[in-house]
C-alpha cells in the first residue's frame, strides 16, 4: 500500500457546516506534513503497530484509509492511554485529506513545534510499540466505515428535502 502525499489544508468544518479554511497557516502546515511524511516512509518498514515517539505524549504512526496509507498524529496527554482503551486522554488525527475530518493545530506557532518536534525526532528516532499491533488499523477502519456510513446518511437527508 502506498503512502497518500497529498498535502492539505488547515481546515475546519463548524457545527452549522460550514467549511472555514485558514491559508496564513498553510505554509507551515504543509511543512509539517512534509516531515510527516519523511517519518511515516521510516515508519512504513517498521512491524506494524509501530509508531514514532516523539515525547511520550505525541507520536505519529500510519493506518490504512481508503486504500493507502495515511500518517496519523496521536496525542496522549495523560502518557498512560496509548495501549489502553481509546479514552478522552488519548485522541488521533488523519494528516492527509480524509472526510469529515478536521485537525485543529492550533496557530503557526504550534503547527511549528510540531514541525521541530519531528525534525528533532528523525535526529534520533525513538519508536513505541503499540498493544494491540493492529489497534490503529481497526480505529481507522472504524473511522472509515463511520465516515462511509454518514455520508450515506446526508446523502439520504438532502434527498428527502429535495
Amino acid at each position: 500500500m502506498e503512502l497518500n502525499e497529498t498535502l492539505k489544508v488547515l481546515a475546519c468544518t463548524r457545527p452549522d457546516g460550514v467549511r472555514e479554511t485558514y491559508p496564513e497557516y498553510d505554509v507551515h502546515y504543509h511543512r509539517m506534513q512534509q516531515v510527516a511524511f519523511v517519518v511515516a516512509k521510516q515508519l512504513m518498514s517498521m512491524p506494524q503497530g509501530t509508531l514514532a515517539n516523539f515525547d511520550g505524549c505525541n507520536y505519529l504512526g500510519v493506518a490504512p484509509y481508503a486504500g493507502k496509507l495515511e500518517v496519523v498524529v496521536i496525542q496522549d496527554s495523560d502518557g498512560k492511554s496509548i495501549d489502553g482503551e481509546v479514552s478522552e486522554e488519548f485522541s488521533w488525527h488523519y494528516l492527509g485529506p480524509v472526510p469529515f475530518e478536521d485537525l485543529d493545530m492550533g496557530g503557526e506557532e504550534e503547527i511549528d513545534e510540531f514541525s521541530a518536534l519531528m525534525e528533532k525526532w528523525l535526529e534520533s528516532p525513538k519508536f513505541h510499540q503499540l498493544v494491540p499491533a493492529d489497534k490503529l488499523d481497526l480505529e481507522s477502519k472504524a473511522a472509515e466505515e463511520w465516515a462511509i456510513a454518514y455520508a450515506a446518511e446526508r446523502e439520504r437527508e438532502k434527498l428527502g428535502k429535495a
